[in-house]
């Protein structure tokens, strides 16, 4: 199964709010397509798609390599797409914590 996390910095005050260790599950997805797809809905006013693939955001900067199909980096949060069935219970936890909605 694939999860679809957004983590959020230290330095940003959300990551408190947020808790397990700034990490916030989103929503189970099935592939890079649709998550692609679900960050777009939840970024729409800061999701500029370029011809080559990559995506801006409203400042200019890149937020989104096709290189990388597995995460958007915003500046203060990222959007990850994690492979739930691979994680390991010590390492992990914090995610599966976030899943559980601990």
């Amino acid at each position: 199964m694939k999860a679809i996390f957004k983590s959020t910095s230290e330095n940003v005050s959300s990551y408190r709010r947020i808790g397990n260790k700034g990490w916030e599950f989103i929503e189970e997805t099935i592939d890079e397509e649709t998550f692609f797809n679900s960050v777009q809905n939840l970024e729409d006013s800061d999701f500029f798609p370029q011809e080559d693939g990559r995506v801006l955001s409203a400042s200019g900067n890149e937020v989104f390599d096709p290189k990388y199909p597995d995460s958007f980096d915003f500046g203060d949060y990222s959007y990850y797409l994690e492979n739930v069935d691979e994680w390991d219970e010590w390492n992990d936890s914090h995610k599966i914590n976030a899943m559980k909605g601990k």
